[in-house]
């Protein structure tokens, strides 16, 4: 993600690539909203997996309502960081709060989808591992 938003020219070979207007706000949702899920997802896995027995748990939140907060808080302070380190940086690329705004669109959207997805997910792999026994 820093790679990404911080470099001069990130992807070079795009440079002849049209795209829409806005595309970098679509970019900055899905970076953000991924990182932020791929904590939840990376969270929720080991908690089930120290469970006893992981694939009986049906629906049960493993993320209190706090550790959302928190999360979200951090990962919107790194959003604003990374917006504050482009304009300081020099490098063609200027702080826009917009970028922010995106940023922040999809840490919320990931806080609020994410650890059900993760539990839908890994109920599927229970139950493809309980099939798979012999």
């Amino acid at each position: 993600v820093l790679w990404l938003t911080l470099a001069q020219d990130p992807v070079p070979e795009l440079e002849d690539v049209t795209l829409f207007a806005g595309a970098d706000k679509v970019v900055h949702y899905i970076m953000f909203g991924g990182l932020t899920g791929a904590f939840i997802f990376d969270y929720v896995r080991l908690r089930r997996a120290r469970m006893q027995d992981a694939c009986t748990q049906k629906g049960r939140r493993l993320l209190k309502p706090a550790s959302l907060v928190i999360l979200g808080v951090v990962m919107m302070a790194l959003a604003w960081g990374d917006e504050l380190a482009q304009g300081a940086m020099g490098l063609g690329r200027a702080r826009d709060v917009y970028d922010f705004l995106a940023d922040s669109a999809g840490i919320v959207t990931a806080l609020l989808i994410a650890e059900p997805v993760v539990n839908w997910l890994l109920k599927k792999t229970c139950r493809h591992s309980a099939t798979a026994k012999p």
